[in-house]
């Protein structure tokens, strides 16, 4: 019998789903021979301006052992950070080895931007990623959206920071500068000979790939030396499928300000937390009371979860340390945490509102594996699972009917409000904003989405990267755009749209020097040189899907329904 969401959470300390007692790491992991050597956590590079290499290569995560990682602006963790109201101009060079595509995280950009993974960009080719940054103060990130690699990609390091900050946000005066931390938290795999390899396993693909050690901004066994003061931490789960129970290794309180959408309206005073991939916390720590010269480590501290057949090789729940802070003698800042955070937008009557049902369940496949879907289907590049109107709110409820299973949830384009959970009462990660939510075994999650002004084609999956790759994602189309803003004026305009067998091109210049039509996969299926403005393009020999029409300078999405 499944227990519940609420049990889960009680079990964790955090207030679903135990099935399987994790053992300690102690009791799992092989020897290893590395060098543990403490490493001064490492500060995220700031975007200097200019464009950004992505690169592949082989880097000393542990000393002397060279393994496979992504850098990005040649640094271990990198970043952006923006005002709310700028627009962002981000030339990304792949130099990788094969195509990319990288999605902005939690942000609200056009559908071009976002990182599907039909806008993968090729080896050698410099994209610009320009789009207003509309959203509120947060913790947001980016990341790989690669086709059916999203997972190695991130797992080997493509992935950063984006923080965003506001009028709202600095009237609070938080702690800034040395005592704001920016921490991106990631489980690895690591052998005896300090390799960190992704080679997973049937298994792995069905329960998510784990680690038995973490980094923290792309280190190992980091350390941190702070002030007797209080301290803002804000973390992201970077990790491909692993859940952590964050506490204080001297089971202290902390208090919750902000999750993946921004500041909270409350502050939410815990002792633990659950935190699932994809997800951020904005947090407040004391160390006021701290003795001088001691240790206090985060940690992630045992639980019980389930698992899928199978246990993994490290399972869910497993203790972990993650970073240990070294207090010194020195006075920090102290910081009265106010009463009242920020104010959220009055919500809607959602009354009447349109109620999606998501399906998410583990079905046959071919031969005799399972693999992870959404209402029965597997992710088809190709296909349209459905379409909203731009602007327009509707309840989307998620439906986990696995018994050992929980998923968390990501829609790309906006932020949305949890409204309620079969399970129990609402945990304080989810009074905020969000774009993940955690669905455990036989919960039904309803959350609130106002779906964004950009029109265009958006993704939702599970953030197990692992189900992700395994086709647990789907296509939805914004339809119907009004009041959006631009970067810039659009130079090419397709109608109609959706079309039939034929669509016209026209540009402001009066000729398109060359006009390219892709299909969902990337792939090239017409190409003209010299096109007049006004020029009818047929496409009746082109199955029915979408497709995205560009000019070299602008890309217009087109839906070919019959």
């Amino acid at each position: 019998m499944a227990t519940t969401r609420r049990q889960f959470l009680e079990r964790t300390g955090a207030l679903a789903i135990g099935l399987v007692v994790a053992p300690s790491l102690s009791s799992m992991a092989a020897p290893l021979m590395l060098d543990e050597s403490p490493v001064a956590l490492r500060r995220p590079t700031i975007y200097p301006g200019g464009a950004v290499a992505v690169e592949s290569g082989r880097i000393a995560v542990w000393p002397d052992a060279q393994t496979p990682r992504f850098l990005i602006g040649g640094a271990s963790l990198f970043a952006f950070e923006y005002q709310t109201g700028d627009i962002a101009r981000i030339p990304i060079v792949n130099r990788t080895t094969s195509p990319i595509s990288i999605h902005w995280h939690g942000l609200d950009v056009p559908a071009d931007m976002d990182g599907h993974p039909k806008d993968a960009f090729s080896s050698g080719v410099t994209k610009e990623y320009a789009f207003p940054v509309k959203n509120r103060a947060g913790l947001y990130f980016f990341h790989s959206h690669s086709h059916m690699a999203t997972a190695r990609e991130v797992y080997l390091g493509l992935a950063g920071l984006m923080i965003v900050r506001d009028d709202e946000e600095r009237a609070l005066n938080l702690p800034s500068g040395e005592y704001e931390i920016p921490m991106m938290i990631q489980d690895v795999r690591v052998d005896p000979q300090g390799q960190v390899a992704y080679t997973p396993t049937m298994n792995d693909m069905m329960n998510g790939w784990m680690g038995n050690r973490v980094l923290v901004n792309g280190t190992p066994n980091t350390f941190c030396n702070v002030k007797r003061g209080m301290y803002r931490l804000r973390l992201v789960n970077g990790s491909n499928a692993r859940m952590y129970k964050l506490q204080f290794s001297n089971n202290q309180a902390f208090t919750i300000i902000g999750v993946d959408g921004g500041l909270l309206e409350t502050p939410q005073t815990v002792t633990s937390v659950l935190f699932s991939p994809a997800e951020r916390l904005d947090i407040l720590v004391d160390f006021q009371n701290a003795v001088a010269g001691s240790d206090i480590r985060l940690v992630s501290a045992p639980f019980t979860a389930p698992v899928e057949m199978m246990a993994p090789v490290y399972p869910q729940g497993i203790a972990l340390d993650i970073l240990r802070f070294s207090i010194s003698a020195d006075p920090g800042i102290q910081y009265q945490i106010p009463a009242r955070l920020s104010t959220f937008p009055e919500m809607p009557n959602v009354s009447g509102l349109v109620s999606r049902p998501i399906a998410l369940a583990m079905s046959r496949g071919m031969g005799m594996g399972m693999r992870p879907t959404i209402n029965g289907r597997t992710y088809d590049i190709n296909r349209v699972d459905f379409e909203v109107a731009a602007n327009s709110y509707e309840i989307w409820e998620f439906r986990n009917t696995e018994n050992a299973m929980v998923h968390p949830m990501h829609i790309h384009g906006r932020q949305f409000r949890i409204l309620s959970r079969s399970g129990g009462t609402l945990a304080p990660t989810d009074l905020g904003l969000k774009d993940t939510v955690l669905v455990s075994a036989q919960e039904t999650v309803r959350v609130l989405v106002h779906h964004s002004e950009y029109e265009g084609m958006f993704l939702f999956h599970c953030h197990n990267l692992e189900h992700e790759d395994e086709g647990m994602m789907q296509n939805y189309v914004v339809r119907g755009t009004t009041g959006v803003e631009e970067v810039e004026s659009p130079s090419l305009k397709v109608f109609p749209n959706p079309a039939d067998s034929q669509v016209t091109v026209l540009s402001p210049t009066g000729r398109i020097e060359t006009l390219t039509i892709t299909n969902a996969a990337g792939e090239v299926v017409l190409k003209r040189s010299n096109v007049e403005s006004g020029t009818v393009v047929p496409f009746d020999s082109l199955p029915t899907g979408v497709y995205v029409v560009s000019d070299g300078i602008q890309s217009v999405l087109v839906h070919i329904v019959r």
